[in-house]
């Protein structure tokens, strides 16, 4: 099936400026044809097949099943252990991505820096006073595009304490260390702006915001965890957006078949289709998937509007 493509919103992003946000994260190119690369194929292939049969199997079993309880155990212990600069720090490059017609090995934090290229782009481009991240971990979305936007407000919502409490120390730092600004792919316009982010805790099923409270609601990697809550929390989303929304998240339309569907599956991941976002109120205005994706899973970009606000 194609890949959906949509470019209401000129971002003017050229693969020259998605390979400098990958550069620091990179390791070596592989031939695709290679052994090499068809052994991380393989090994892939053969553990998603594994992991989904033990879905159907055992999925009934609670520490299978990858319920909202199980999501929020899990990640209590990673923000628990990772502080926002170790989150980023380069590493092994041994993860296996695409790029176009490039295999790549890359450290696997690479892909955060493309992602927030495109969050940096896209908020440029539709100028919201107010944003919202559901799912916002440990901050560092919002530190950054705070320090990258200071006149704009940004707000979180996070399932877990730990990652409130991580959220908060990153937050309470007087001025950003060196390598949060190296992180960031655009220049940033402030060094202290992260100070006035609002992080709380709760569940993207059920947001403690009026309806239309911010101009821009996004995730990345959010919803991915949400299966179990995807029409409540899309719905959420959509109901406190008053303008726009942004997911950079694995729809299915970029993870029909192969390993990366055996992948989902296994996982119990997100299974929502670009073409299921106007059932909750919002048009896509930008679609992509033209970016560096690990070779287990595939992410896009959709930007929507919401429904009954003008194109102009």
């Amino acid at each position: 099936m194609p890949q959906p493509t949509l470019n209401d919103i000129e971002l003017n992003i050229d693969a020259a400026e998605i390979d400098a946000a990958l550069a620091p994260y990179l390791g070596r190119e592989l031939d695709v044809g290679g052994s090499e690369w068809r052994a991380h194929e393989q090994r892939l292939a053969d553990k998603w097949k594994r992991q989904r049969r033990r879905r159907d199997w055992l999925g009934w079993l609670p520490r299978v099943r990858h319920d909202q309880d199980n999501v929020a155990r899990v990640y209590a212990r990673t923000w628990a252990d990772l502080g926002v600069v170790n989150k980023i720090a380069p590493g092994t490059a041994d993860t296996p991505a695409l790029w176009r017609e490039k295999a790549l090995l890359i450290d696997g934090q690479g892909t955060k820096r493309v992602h927030m290229l495109f969050l940096m782009r896209l908020i440029e481009r539709l100028r919201p006073a107010r944003v919202l991240e559901v799912g916002c971990g440990n901050g560092l979305n919002l530190i950054l595009l705070a320090n990258r936007f200071p006149e704009i407000a940004f707000s979180g919502i996070e399932l877990t304490p730990e990652g409130v409490a991580a959220a908060s120390s990153g937050k309470a730092l007087a001025e950003l260390p060196q390598e949060l600004i190296d992180f960031s792919p655009e220049p940033l316009a402030a060094r202290d702006a992260h100070a006035g982010i609002d992080v709380r805790q709760g569940s993207a099923a059920e947001l403690p915001f009026a309806d239309g409270a911010f101009d821009l609601v996004f995730t990345v990697l959010a919803l991915e965890q949400m299966e179990e809550i995807r029409d409540r929390a899309l719905s959420e989303i959509a109901r406190v957006a008053a303008r726009h929304t942004i997911m950079i998240e694995p729809f299915r339309d970029w993870n029909e078949d192969g390993v990366r569907r055996d992948g989902i599956v296994a996982r119990d991941y997100f299974q929502a289709r670009v073409a299921d976002l106007p059932g909750y109120g919002l048009t896509p205005v930008f679609v992509s998937g033209d970016m560096p994706c690990k070779l287990q899973m595939g992410v896009g970009v959709v930007a929507a509007r919401k429904s009954g606000m003008s194109a102009g």
